[in-house]
């Protein structure tokens, strides 16, 4: 059980992520080795003092092939190559020693110490189970190679060799153990972050979902206010309409037709529809009882009526509404909400167009194309445009990028109504280019309008 470690969610990316940690520990290792490989001379010089030289041509070539490890290393575009490198250019010194344990008194030389510590620079360098395994077995045949193959047998001393493979194996034994621990440690806290991130931008989700619903909330709760505030206000316009209406008819009937006054009537008549269709828009706008009903409607009302709501304000643009059958077609939906949607659409698209100093910038144009059951109705703009970044948060709730103006609701609300239509809102933007909004709604399959009780009479659709 000691080699067996608890497999992660993703064990590629724990193995990405112990790369750099590798690699900055190999470099260390191998800079620690081009130092004190040579340094290791003053002690060959007090314990043998006869086979300096030979020792020193060891350590100073065992030196070198380190440094040029470390150079290896440090000119590598490939981080992966590093854990391969950090093995072999550990063999080296543990060949090294075996040769110098060789060249000097063989199984009496206390080099043997020196395996040993590199078996405690193994585990520090972070190896996995595997390669202490593999690293451990080399060095000990190493060590075991470099007894057998001794010039001079009469070195041999079994109570040394027992001595020394003792100490080499319980070595290598607890390398290879605390090897297998480090990794497991190491993977379970990988394991770890990698929960708490999932959970942080769980949490994060949803905050934003809590967020949008406040958001949503406020502006239910605020539409109903000022439905409720203007419903008395628009029913007691609403009355005088009618009888003026009424009146009105009543005096063209009495007037003759060549008289002056039929025209000035027919003025007054039109002025007054106008007064009615405006208190119609209001009422099937903001009235709460109405806001969730789907109902079959002319996507072309509910253009005409944003784009009355939207005139006012339309400063700096030019709305085009492009004619077309699909423009005529009826959907199934909140006529309400979808105003909402055009209205915010629109005004967001003026707002765009008032950044740009460009005659072409001042037109808005708003077209519906039919996809089979589906029909797309698209707003697009000449204005400032937007980053590929603000197009992905753009329909977060609170996000604004129009310098602290609004709260940033307008397109979270619009994509959260088009989404209960079983619509999807999508955004196509380029910087200084212009931005396209399109989002899709049910057809209803009919061939005639459903009845219209709203007051006076609908308006002409515009070109």
């Amino acid at each position: 059980m000691i080699f067996r470690s608890r497999p992660s969610s993703s064990p590629q990316a724990f193995l990405e992520s112990e790369i750099p940690l590798r690699h900055y520990r190999t470099r260390i290792a191998l800079a620690l080795g081009v130092v004190l490989m040579p340094a290791g001379t003053a002690l060959d010089f007090a314990i043998y003092p006869n086979d300096v030289w030979q020792l020193s041509i060891i350590r100073f070539a065992t030196s070198v092939m380190l440094f040029l490890g470390l150079l290896l290393v440090l000119k590598l575009s490939c981080e992966g190559c590093v854990e391969a490198i950090s093995v072999l250019f550990l063999v080296i010194p543990s060949l090294a020693i075996a040769l110098m344990i060789r060249q000097t008194n063989g199984v009496q030389s206390p080099y043997y110490l020196g395996l040993i510590l590199l078996m405690i620079v193994v585990h520090l360098l972070g190896f996995r189970t595997t390669e202490a395994i593999l690293y451990c077995v080399v060095t000990i045949g190493a060590y075991f190679a470099a007894i057998i193959s001794h010039p001079d047998p009469t070195t041999f001393e079994l109570s040394h060799f027992v001595q020394g493979t003792f100490f080499l194996v319980t070595s290598a034994i607890v390398c290879v153990f605390v090897s297998n621990v480090n990794f497991r440690n190491r993977l379970t806290a990988f394991n770890l972050q990698t929960a708490l991130k999932e959970e942080q931008t769980r949490l994060e989700k949803s905050l934003r979902q809590l967020q949008e619903t406040e958001a949503q909330l406020f502006q239910s709760e605020k539409t109903r206010a000022i439905a409720g505030l203007a419903a008395g206000l628009l029913h007691e316009i609403n009355n005088p309409v009618n009888f003026s209406l009424m009146a009105l008819k009543v005096m063209k009937k009495r007037t003759a037709s060549d008289s002056p006054n039929v025209e000035t009537l027919n003025d007054i008549e039109e002025g007054v529809q106008r007064i009615g269709q405006i208190v119609s828009d209001l009422r099937s706008f903001a009235h709460p009882e109405h806001e969730h009903t789907k109902s079959p409607f002319r996507i072309s009302d509910a253009v005409v009526m944003a784009e009355r709501f939207s005139r006012s304000s339309l400063t700096s643009s030019e709305l085009q509404i492009l004619d077309s059958e699909a423009m005529r077609s009826f959907v199934v939906g909140s006529e309400s909400q979808i105003v909402q949607v055009l209205l915010n659409l629109i005004l967001n698209a003026n707002s765009a167009n008032e950044r740009v100093r460009d005659r072409q910038a001042s037109v808005i144009n708003v077209s519906a194309e039919l996809k089979e059951d589906r029909l797309a109705v698209t707003v697009e703009d000449h204005g400032i445009g937007m980053t590929e970044e603000q197009v992905q948060h753009a329909v977060e709730p609170f996000y604004s990028d129009s310098g602290g103006q609004g709260l940033g609701l307008g397109l979270s609300i619009c994509g959260t109504i088009v989404a209960a239509h079983d619509g999807q809102l999508l955004i196509q933007s380029e910087p200084n280019v212009g931005t396209r909004v399109v989002f899709d709604l049910p057809v209803h399959p009919c061939d005639s309008a459903p009845p219209d009780n709203r007051v006076g009479q609908s308006p002409a659709f515009l070109n």
